[in-house]
């Protein structure tokens, strides 16, 4: 497959060498599951320069911190929220108050990128989180490469249903990846699903508490709710090997749009660090 990633300024040997450098990360994050390596790899051909929202449940975080690392071997990654997300450790972070200027935290993000190709930015809250940061995604875009944006809560559990608020995606999004959390099928939907109620009512009559979270209620809930341009299905090592391949291509004919497996739990952590 063609590359689309975006590369500014860079001679062929640039390009070979990042291409090169990606490959050898992958490695380190998969430690040979093929794959989540074939998964990662799949994503990064379909991401150009500019925001990514990832939304969804049961994998959100994880998906970010694989993606920043790869795509740092490209350029500047900036990790941010539109809701809510805790500071990483393998990456610097800028902390900044509500009332900062646009300015003063271009600023904080010029000067430390000569430090650290990836930044998380955000208002420190009380809980410890990351809020957004008091500045436009349009702002942001012209001192990084990358944006990769939580735009999503689920409670940390690995499915959920959306209210008329949710998710926040910011308008500059160029692409929009769904995660869902494979962990939460064959369980009882109250519990493994944020915001049962609302996943209840996305159905004619209501499903009764105790159902079951079969491959056709996912489908039939995702293709009701229609959100991301693709769908990440992480938490692919609780499926038997034989059965992926069926569920992942009955979603993708259901949605009408990429559906990726992977197990990003399997994630080599030292390579976090």
């Amino acid at each position: 497959m063609k590359n689309n990633i975006q590369y500014k300024n860079l001679s062929q040997q640039d390009i070979a060498d990042s291409q090169c450098d990606v490959c050898s990360t992958i490695n380190q994050l998969c430690k040979g599951d093929e794959e989540t390596g074939q998964a990662l790899l799949f994503l990064l051909e379909r991401i150009s320069r500019g925001v990514l929202s990832v939304i969804g449940s049961g994998g959100k975080t994880s998906l970010i911190q694989a993606l920043s690392l790869l795509l740092s071997k490209k350029g500047r990654v900036l990790i941010t929220t539109t809701t809510h997300i805790f500071p990483f450790s393998y990456c610097e972070n800028i902390l900044v108050e509500e009332t900062d200027s646009e300015e003063a935290i271009l600023s904080l993000v010029d000067e430390s990128f000569r430090r650290h190709p990836i930044l998380c930015v955000g208002v420190k809250g009380n809980d410890g989180k990351l809020t957004k940061a008091p500045i436009l995604f349009s702002a942001l875009e012209k001192h990084c490469d990358y944006i990769l944006v939580e735009a999503d809560g689920s409670k940390r559990l690995p499915a959920k249903a959306h209210n008329k608020k949710e998710p926040q995606i910011p308008e500059e999004t160029k692409l929009s990846i769904l995660v869902f959390g494979a962990s939460a099928l064959g369980k009882p939907i109250e519990d493994v699903v944020h915001r049962v109620e609302l996943f209840q009512g996305l159905f004619t009559p209501p499903l009764k508490k105790g159902t079951v979270l079969s491959k056709e209620i996912l489908a039939e809930a995702l293709q009701k709710e229609n959100l991301g341009d693709l769908l990440f299905l992480n938490q692919a090592d609780c499926i038997e090997k034989k059965e992926r391949e069926e569920l992942r291509s009955f979603l993708e004919k259901y949605l009408h749009k990429p559906v990726i497996l992977a197990s990003l739990l399997s994630l080599h952590s030292g390579a976090l660090c």
